[in-house]
């Protein structure tokens, strides 16, 4: 087993090659060492001793960390994704009932279509929840147009659910204690809930997309395109301490 130091106390430009089997190459790294911060390295006893014992490994004796699971937590992963998924059909049923029931309301213009995204949008998200537990990485089934397209989307779900609320209250509020700046503008009840829930859908995306330009990847993201273990190079130190499965 290779030497913890050789991991967490020479962290240079190669690690992604140990850490990765699918990219691991003893020729790139013989090179490497020829340089001089690499060659400065070398003298340190602790290290050569390490270094030789790293050349008597071959590519399967290190295990790649994937967010992959195996045998009884897989299924038991799936399985609960299952009555998840079974429960949300019955939940929303009941849902689309009670407003068929309740007939055509003005708020139903703002209350159906945040619905039918979610109900499009989460089958989607519970498929990739399945495919990233059962196989690494997911990509290589969808693309990687497809991973981007699932993380941001989901970002934008976070902020669509979490202004529902507020865009639901200033509408009622408006009809309720404003009813006469209506009536002086000629604004319709009708027209009042679907400005408000065209002005829904404009903040969620706004606030999303300055969320997703302003911050790092994702691990839902990395995860997908099978960067994963690319995490261990912005945070190594963490790893490191905490103890990992790169050894």
């Amino acid at each position: 087993m290779l030497n913890e130091t050789f991991f967490c106390d020479y962290q240079t430009p190669w690690d992604r090659g140990l850490l990765r089997t699918d990219t691991l190459s003893k020729a790139p790294l013989l090179s490497l060492f020829k340089n001089s911060k690499a060659g400065d390295m070398t003298k340190n006893t602790s290290f050569s001793t390490d270094l030789h014992h790293f050349f008597e490994y071959s590519d399967k004796d290190l295990t790649e960390y994937t967010p992959v699971f195996k045998g009884l937590q897989a299924i038991v992963y799936v399985m609960a994704i299952g009555i998840v998924s079974v429960l949300i059909v019955l939940v929303q049923k009941a849902v689309f009932l009670t407003f068929k029931k309740l007939g055509n309301r003005y708020i139903n213009i703002m209350i159906l279509p945040y619905l039918h995204t979610l109900n499009v949008l989460t089958p989607v998200y519970l498929l990739v929840m399945i495919l990233r537990s059962l196989y690494y990485p997911v990509k290589d089934i969808t693309g990687q147009y497809f991973c981007y397209f699932v993380t941001y989307s989901e970002v934008f779900i976070i902020f669509y659910v979490q202004f529902q609320t507020f865009f639901m209250t200033l509408y009622r509020y408006i009809c309720l204690f404003h009813d006469k700046i209506l009536i002086d503008f000629g604004l319709h009840p009708r027209t009042l809930a679907k400005l408000t829930a065209f002005g829904h859908f404009v903040t969620s995306l706004v606030t999303s997309v300055s969320i997703i330009l302003g911050s790092e990847p994702t691990i839902t993201e990395q995860s997908c395109l099978g960067n994963y273990v690319e995490m261990y190079q912005r945070n190594g130190h963490l790893l490191c301490n905490e103890g990992s499965n790169y050894r």
